[in-house]
């Protein structure tokens, strides 16, 4: 069962019987369910010390990343990797706001953030770790959202200076911005 629900603000997602992700003041918290006739449900946090919403990515079968900015403006994550929840690891950067974060493939993953002067950072995993944030030199007004469609391709969206709705894509080659 794939689905989106809403608690109050906050949005929360849910993936076949995967935890289910709701940010609350501060901290995070998941809720994994059972199948329907069940009725377990089961709430734990994740720790305190948010700054933004979380923003979740999976690259794997019952694997998930959460990223968030904490309250010292870096990026951090915690992973699931079908079994525990695992420990916390700062990524750093100066950001603002709440990240985005996709997977075109197996052992990649992307996010974006923007730094405290509004331009949109980006940093990524691949099989050799985590590389150093890159400024793609695009000032914004909101957060970006971002999806992967397809190997190697990445699509960006977020509020330009101008109020205009930007999108930015990654084509495995070169990123490109157009408004």
């Amino acid at each position: 069962l794939l689905g989106v629900m809403v608690f109050q603000r906050s949005m929360a997602v849910r993936i076949g019987g995967r935890p289910l992700h709701q940010r609350a003041p501060q901290s995070i918290m998941t809720i994994e369910h059972g199948n329907e006739r069940s009725g377990m449900d089961r709430f734990e946090t994740l720790g305190d010390g948010l700054a933004s919403e979380p923003a979740v990515t999976s690259w794997a079968e019952n694997e998930m990343q959460v990223f968030f900015i904490g309250d010292d403006g870096q990026l951090w994550d915690t992973y699931w990797d079908g079994a525990a929840w695992h420990e916390r690891h700062p990524h750093g950067g100066q950001l603002i706001g709440n990240p985005a974060a996709c997977s075109w493939g197996p052992d990649r993953i992307d996010v974006f953030a923007r730094g405290v002067d509004g331009i949109l950072m980006h940093t990524w995993y691949e099989p050799g770790g985590w590389q150093a944030w890159e400024s793609l030199d695009v000032r914004l007004t909101s957060d970006p959202s971002a999806c992967a469609w397809g190997p190697g391709r990445i699509d960006l969206f977020a509020r330009g200076e101008r109020g205009e709705l930007l999108h930015g894509w990654w084509d495995g080659t070169a990123w490109s911005f157009a408004p």
